[in-house]
């Protein structure tokens, strides 16, 4: 079984729920990529295989779709 590489989350404001999630994790953001429609976390020694977290912003709100996707 393969562990995968990242997790996306889609959100609309990326910024605000970073800090959560670097708490939560451990970690601290590595990178900021396309005026900060992507922001990606450290690998965390907490998540299977050192997974590295990706929050990326949309335009809609979440209304009933799955936001996460899971890449290997």
């Amino acid at each position: 079984m393969s562990v995968p590489a990242y997790i996306n989350v889609g959100t609309q404001d990326p910024e605000r729920i970073t800090p959560f999630w670097c708490d939560l994790l451990d970690v601290k953001v590595q990178i900021v990529r396309d005026e900060g429609r992507y922001v990606v976390l450290a690998p965390s020694p907490r998540l299977p295989g050192s997974m590295t977290l990706v929050f990326q912003r949309v335009p809609e709100p979440k209304t009933a779709k799955n936001r996460v996707h899971v890449w290997t």
